[in-house]
């Protein structure tokens, strides 16, 4: 694209512009607080949702539980001390995910396949990119392909962006444009300016039980529920388990019932909040990595592609949970952000 060549000095200042431009809605803290504290609130809040913390922090039950289930694993055949060795080494194996080399390592272990820009989008794109951002910018980050049916990219870590498999498709088939595909990463890049993620590799890795746990649960769930509609059979015994499953409890629980119910309140309820919070969190910052390439001048092509998206698409309407933690702004309000931040 001919009105892209040129390398931008630097895009702080306009970030912070365009960031200015697209906040001016007030939050309940202008409503109901007094100015100096609300400024003091306001300055907090900022610092923490914009900064690198976020994500590892609202990750901590998962990675603790991840950490009790290996540790569980390691007192299974040798008590406290297998538990202390096991909990040791799982830390330690996630420090390796921070330095390039293990970063490399964990997602290549995680399917995500190596790839040269110019191998895979052909020279154009890469071209393109060291016009705008600099070819020592463009050095820092590696490259990879997903295999994912989804139109999309991702970022992960202090220096990977991933392609997935139907983005590089829709590419090389002439669906898409180069200028899209370009506006796409940029997006991606403005993860990585922010620091946002750049504890997710170390982030998948601690949370990889609870993972592995709710995969399983579902399989459980998929499996009985299908059980349920072909077999009858399948119903009484699954009756008679669950029943079995009461009885225990209520002689277990009985004794400390107050205990148990109010743990399992606040439990759940702790549950939606951080989901709630996390999805709030991760959108926010999904507008701010849009506004990173609009700074960079492809706001436009960034519009363009997803009103391509948006047109193509075939979504069920979102369930209240998945509207509450989904970790993605809809795309109409994607669009009308980055329409406000063009002006």
């Amino acid at each position: 694209m001919g009105g892209h060549s040129h390398v931008l000095d630097d895009p702080a200042p306009r970030l912070e512009r365009l960031s200015e431009r697209g906040s001016s809605r007030p939050s309940i803290m202008d409503l109901t607080m007094p100015s100096s504290s609300r400024r003091r609130a306001s300055q907090a809040w900022d610092a923490f949702s914009q900064g690198r913390w976020w994500r590892p922090l609202l990750a901590l039950p998962k990675a603790l539980y991840g950490l009790a289930v290996m540790a569980g694993v390691g007192a299974f055949y040798a008590q406290w001390v297998g538990a202390s060795i096991a909990a040791v080494l799982w830390l330690a194996g996630s420090l390796i995910a921070l330095a390039r080399p293990g970063e490399r390592w964990f997602l290549e272990m995680s399917k995500w396949r190596p790839i040269q820009l110019e191998t895979e989008f052909g020279t154009g794109v890469r071209d393109e990119l060291e016009a705008v951002v600099g070819k020592p910018q463009l050095t820092a980050y590696d490259f990879y392909v997903i295999d994912l049916d989804l139109p999309t990219a991702l970022a992960v870590g202090g220096h990977s962006i991933g392609v997935t498999t139907l983005l590089l498709d829709l590419y090389r088939n002439d669906r898409i444009l180069q200028e899209h595909v370009v506006a796409v990463l940029l997006h991606e890049m403005g993860h990585h300016h922010r620091g946002s993620i750049r504890f997710a590799a170390l982030e998948t890795y601690l949370v990889l039980p609870w993972t592995w746990t709710r995969i399983l649960i579902k399989a459980l769930t998929a499996g009985a529920a299908e059980a349920l509609r072909s077999s009858v059979v399948a119903v009484v015994f699954l009756g008679l388990a669950l029943t079995l499953a009461l009885q225990v409890l209520q002689v277990l629980v009985r004794p400390h019932l107050v205990l148990v119910v109010t743990t399992a309140t606040v439990s759940a309820s702790a549950v939606l909040l951080l989901a709630a919070l996390h999805g709030s969190l991760s959108r926010a910052e999904e507008l701010r990595a849009d506004a990173f390439a609009a700074a960079h001048g492809y706001g436009p092509s960034l519009i363009a592609y997803l009103q391509w998206i948006d047109h193509n698409a075939q979504e069920t309407p979102p369930s209240w949970w998945s509207r509450l933690a989904r970790s993605h702004p809809p795309i109409g309000e994607r669009i009308t952000h980055l329409e406000q931040l063009l002006g």
